[in-house]
């Protein structure tokens, strides 16, 4: 995909999203709002330098096929992972929302066991929602303004 395309597809989704925020906020003046940042379900699991290959679907005649996708550089899908995060992060607290940053406590859970799957591998399984729940009560009475900490912990050495 071309790189432009790329960059204006993310800046897109922060439009799209930072919209959805004011709207919400103006729209419902006496509820408070929490955004809880949920990344690429990949980033719990793969370091920077793996790679990925996304499959695309296509539809022939009433059923799914699977297309061969590119393979991509993890680190691409972290980075605009990341600035689709920052973006929204800016856009909660521009609005006096609170902003949750989940990757760090999903990175740790997910070194112990799958927090994604098993039947579906693209959103969060029991142990992730009760995860993100515990993370999202813990902010309940707060306005927390977490980053958007995309960092894998030092190896030891």
């Amino acid at each position: 995909m071309d790189r432009r395309l790329e960059a204006g597809l993310v800046n897109a989704t922060v439009v799209a999203a930072s919209l959805a925020v004011t709207y919400l906020v103006v729209q419902f003046v006496f509820f408070r709002f929490l955004l809880a940042d949920l990344p690429p379900n990949l980033r719990p699991y793969l370091p920077d330098r793996a790679r990925v290959f996304a499959q695309t679907s296509a539809h022939e005649v009433r059923r799914p096929v699977l297309v061969d996708g590119q393979i991509f550089p993890v680190s691409q899908v972290y980075a605009h992972s990341q600035r689709i995060c920052e973006g929204i992060r800016r856009a909660s607290l521009a609005n006096g929302a609170g902003f949750v940053g989940t990757r760090p406590a999903l990175r740790a859970a997910g070194a112990r066991a799958a927090v994604h799957g098993p039947r579906d591998w693209r959103h969060l399984n029991e142990a992730g929602y009760r995860l993100l729940g515990a993370l999202v009560a813990g902010h309940l009475d707060d306005r927390p303004s977490d980053a958007c900490d995309d960092r894998w912990p030092e190896a030891p050495p």
